[in-house]
Order: C-alpha cells, then sequence, then structure tokens
C-alpha cells in the first residue's frame, strides 16, 4: 500500500491505512433515541445490503486506525463504489473509532460524473457494486462486500 508525506509544519509525517480492509458495506438504520444518548449508533440484526440514492450506507473497516490517524486526518475519506471515487460525500458521523464510516448517497456537483458512469443506463433490476472508502486520491481499500444499489 502507498504511503503519502504530508508536510506538517516543516516536518513531514506518514499518512497510509496500513492494512485497513473494508469487512462489510450495508444500509445503515437510524439510530434509537437509546442508542442517540449512549452515544452509539444501532446496527440492524440483518444487514440490508439493498441501497438506493438518499439512503445511508455503513462502511465498516477493519484495522483501521491508520485512517484515524494525525497524518491522515488532514486528508478526506471518499466512498467507492465499483472503484470510483464519489467525490462530494463527507463520512458522518466520523467515528473511526467504531470503525464504521457512514455516507448519504446523493448527488453533488462533485459526484456527478461518477454517479452518471455508474446509474447511466436506466434500468429497473438492482445493480450489484461494490463498495470501499480510501484517502482522497488513493486508490480504495481492500473489500469483502458488494451490496446491490438500485
Amino acid at each position: 500500500m502507498a504511503e503519502v508525506a504530508t508536510p506538517a509544519g516543516g516536518n513531514s509525517q506518514t499518512c497510509s491505512p496500513g492494512n485497513a480492509k473494508v469487512v462489510a458495506a450495508y444500509k445503515s438504520q437510524a439510530p434509537t433515541d437509546a442508542a442517540k444518548k449512549a452515544g452509539q449508533g444501532q446496527v440492524p440484526a440483518a444487514r440490508d445490503a439493498n441501497v438506493q440514492l438518499g439512503d445511508v450506507v455503513a462502511i465498516e473497516v477493519q484495522n483501521g486506525e491508520g485512517l484515524s490517524s494525525d497524518a491522515c486526518r488532514r486528508r478526506p475519506i471518499v466512498l467507492f463504489l465499483n472503484g470510483l471515487p464519489i467525490k462530494g460525500l463527507p463520512a458522518y458521523p466520523p467515528a473511526p473509532e467504531l470503525g464504521i464510516w457512514k455516507f448519504v448517497l446523493k448527488v453533488t456537483d462533485e459526484s456527478r460524473e461518477a454517479w452518471s458512469f455508474l446509474l447511466g443506463k436506466p434500468q429497473f433490476a438492482s445493480r450489484t457494486m461494490t463498495a470501499s472508502l480510501g484517502l482522497a486520491d488513493q486508490a480504495p481499500l481492500a473489500s469483502d462486500d458488494a451490496p446491490s444499489s438500485t
């Protein structure tokens, strides 16, 4: 995995996701009020991998500590679908300590071209896509899961 030097006050720090790997991608449910008070989101018992524009997709990462290092915090985390970066979708809430990043699937000015490529040919059937995340201007992390997007 490539490492990127990031200048910080004259010193360079290395930003590397290390051996981080996406282990699951699924439609995220709204957290319950009790879970909000406890500071934790609700993870659905049966993870629904069918997502569509407007949904929140959760990307679960194993060994993702490097993504939240001081050197990497200055770089945006980007959602990737079928290997294409979907720019302009900030990860929320940024909870890397849980190993889960969430993104609202929506078309932005920055992501319009990628969405056009992914969804350009209208069809009524579901489409299977791989989901991952990565640092801006780097390749996506390896992924084990492929949610279906409609």
